[in-house]
């Protein structure tokens, strides 16, 4: 498998199914991160998985895990630092949020996903 294959482990279809069996996809994931432990989409797969909220294992704790691993191989991955955010913003840390946001940026300007969610996130952060 290539090595940009690795980051789809949890992004098939059925991930979360009620007729699909979580283990089949929890299995191939840690086997990724087991077989290329310094490859930034392997770790990316297994936070995706644990951070889909249809999945049996859904856990944030351990999906931000993941994503910091993956920051830590390649910190200027943008899409990373996204996922990492709304991890963030899923367990109300919301000034991590936000600094996770501004690091997409960092890294890629023109992340309109970063931007949408960095501007909603301030807003909501001081509205309240």
């Amino acid at each position: 498998m290539s090595e940009a294959g690795l980051c789809r482990v949890a992004d098939q279809p059925g991930v979360g199914q009620p007729d699909v069996d979580d283990a089949h996809f929890l299995k191939a994931a840690r086997r990724a991160v087991r077989l290329h432990p310094h490859s930034e989409f392997a770790w990316y797969g297994l936070g995706s998985f644990y951070g889909d909220n249809r999945c049996r294992f859904y856990s944030l704790k351990k999906a931000a895990h993941a994503y910091r691993k993956s920051i830590k191989i390649n910190p200027s991955n943008s899409w990373v630092w996204c996922k990492l955010a709304l991890v963030l913003v899923g367990q109300h840390q919301y000034k991590r949020a936000i600094a996770a946001w501004g690091e997409a940026l960092r890294f890629d300007p023109d992340n309109e996903t970063g931007a949408w969610n960095l501007r909603f996130d301030l807003l909501s952060q001081y509205s309240e």
